[in-house]
């Protein structure tokens, strides 16, 4: 099991997106269980915008964002890699380096839906 089955859930917040494009599914996925209505939204940097292209690309469709007043992304920064992109590494562990280069701000949010509902509830989405 990736994670665990809470019923009525009504928000995701991912505050680092996924480095696996399915998983940011499952993850929202956790809301609109059983016919029930949920949000997902999560919170993006300058770092992680290829980790949105590419779930963009999975989903086939482009997530909502919005840019938060004083948190525009900056052309002038560079974006820097995401090492091992946090989580758990192959031994199930929680990484030990969880301060990387996250700090610098968050781009703005993007909330959505993957294009088939399974459930038959439904999610918000906000553009």
């Amino acid at each position: 099991a990736r994670g665990i089955d809470i019923d009525k859930l009504p928000h995701v917040v991912n505050f680092e997106l996924p480095n696996i494009p399915e998983d940011y599914v499952h993850r929202i996925g956790r809301t609109a269980r059983a016919g029930q209505q949920g949000h997902a939204v999560s919170l993006v940097c300058v770092d992680e915008l290829k980790l949105l292209r590419d779930i963009e690309k999975l989903l086939g469709k482009d997530i909502g964002k919005i840019n938060l007043p004083g948190y525009d992304i900056d052309p002038r920064i560079k974006a820097e890699p995401i090492r091992n992109g946090g989580g758990r590494n192959n031994s199930g562990n929680r990484d030990s380096n969880r301060n990387g280069s996250r700090g610098k701000g968050r781009a703005g949010a993007g909330r959505g839906k993957p294009g088939g509902d399974r459930s038959g509830g439904s999610r918000a989405h906000w553009s």
